[in-house]
């Protein structure tokens, strides 16, 4: 009688493994992809980076306008993303504050309104301050996020 009461929970297992393992029916494959995260090309990938491409969009400012617009679009996007890239590296808390304050005028700046050529002198004088920060890191700093 006793053998009787193991049959039934063991065909039950028997048929759950059978189940799962693919035998029998399968599920429709997902019809959306999950996305994947993709950075935006002008994504600078770290700290040491992003000075070049910060100097590389000021000095556009002052160009055509459809292509000002772009550097204008970019560089928001490069400065909200330099405190995250500073976070990734050695940085000190006192040093990480100066970099996050930095990127903030940066921004400011870039949002009122002024001179292209003015705008395109501070935000180089952004990227210099930012460097003498950069140069405070040790040596083999790595130059892109993990």
């Amino acid at each position: 009688m006793n053998r009787h009461r193991l049959i039934i929970p063991a065909c039950a297992l028997v048929a759950l493994a059978l189940g799962n393992s693919g035998c029998g029916r399968s599920l429709p494959p997902r019809a959306v992809e999950e996305p994947t995260h993709q950075r935006p090309a002008h994504h600078p990938g770290s700290l040491v980076d992003a000075l070049p491409a910060i100097r590389v969009r000021a000095a556009r400012l002052t160009a055509a306008p459809a292509d000002a617009a772009t550097a204008t679009a970019e560089l928001r996007d490069i400065l909200r993303w330099i405190p995250q890239l500073a976070a990734d590296t050695t940085l000190g808390r006192s040093a990480w504050d100066d970099v996050a304050a930095l990127a903030a005028r940066g921004s400011a700046h870039l949002a009122a309104p002024g001179d292209p050529a003015a705008l395109a002198a501070d935000l180089a004088a952004t990227a210099d301050s930012l460097a003498a920060i950069v140069a405070t890191l040790p040596p083999g700093t790595p130059t892109e996020e993990p």
